[in-house]
């Protein structure tokens, strides 16, 4: 008979929207660290100061808001959806707002123009491991928040938690169709960042041997 029972529960509820706030912020943190690791990325090549160092500080910028503005997209149809839900029910709206801290960049140390070096080891390990370890790490988080929805307490005889067929559509339809396109957005964006760096790291290389010849050592390429 329990699950036949329909109720809802404001308390659990909004413990879930504070939960889901708690790890978007983790997700914002997450994405902070990986643009303070680019940053920090040595790079002096061809255009760094008209065309890398710019173009970083954009890529970062559009990245994370795409993100923050797809957590605000998720959380604004999941107050929707628990909203007619506890409205249809008696209880009071739902109130789920995610508010992103703001992006710091670091800034990006002032280099000559016409000096081709570039730490091409840490590029390849941004590349082959701090990227794929962010987005493992963001996917991750996605998941963790797509399961502390699902946990909401159903409702029994007992406990009126939040159950029926509205309680079915948004845990089954809406909570993974949002967490789908976060997913979607987090993949761009981690695209574009290989993209971005794989260029430079290329373009710089190309310069390097062309203009001033091979020189120093370590995975730098070109020098002083």
């Amino acid at each position: 008979m329990s699950e036949h029972i329909i109720g809802t529960s404001q308390a659990a509820i909004d413990g879930y929207e504070a939960e889901a706030i708690a790890i978007f912020t983790r997700v914002n943190e997450r994405m902070q660290q990986l643009v303070t690791r680019a940053f920090g990325l040595t790079y002096e090549g061809p255009d760094a100061e008209t065309v890398f160092n710019p173009g970083l500080n954009r890529l970062a910028n559009e990245s994370v808001t795409r993100m923050n503005e797809g957590m605000r997209a998720f959380a604004a149809a999941v107050s929707t959806v628990t909203s007619n839900i506890a409205r249809s029910l008696g209880a009071g709206e739902v109130q789920f707002v995610f508010n992103p801290p703001v992006l710091e960049l670091p800034p990006p140390p002032g280099v000559a123009a016409d000096d081709f070096r570039i730490d091409t080891a840490a590029f390849d390990t941004f590349l082959g491991t701090d990227l794929p370890e962010a987005q493992a790490a963001v996917v991750g988080l996605f998941a963790e928040n797509q399961q502390a929805f699902n946990n909401i307490p159903r409702a029994t005889a007992d406990s009126p938690g939040w159950s029926g067929e509205a309680r079915d559509y948004a845990q089954n339809t809406v909570v993974p169709a949002q967490t789908e396109q976060l997913t979607s957005i987090l993949q761009q964006v981690v695209q574009q960042v290989t993209d971005f760096m794989t260029s430079a790291k290329n373009g710089t290389l190309a310069a390097d041997q062309a203009g001033v010849g091979a020189g120093g050592g370590g995975g730098r390429i070109g020098g002083r």
